[in-house]
């Protein structure tokens, strides 16, 4: 009973575990649209922080669901 049990809870963490690994992705592609934000900046410094401030409310929005589990 409790060896079944502890199967499930395994599957669960599985799933939680690929999750995981997607946000992580997520964050890696991320780092890089900041590394090209970044030169871009120079040229026009207001408009790329709007633009930025947006891009990172995205990103909040996208990551609080998963961790909130």
């Amino acid at each position: 009973m409790s060896y079944e049990w502890q199967g499930a809870s395994g599957k669960r963490q599985g799933i939680s575990g690929k999750r995981q690994g997607a946000s992580g992705k997520r964050q890696g592609a991320s780092g890089k649209r900041q590394g090209i934000s970044g030169k871009r900046q120079g040229a026009s410094g207001k408009e790329q922080n709007g633009k930025l401030r947006m891009v990172l409310l995205y990103f909040l929005c996208a990551i609080l669901p998963l961790t909130w589990e």
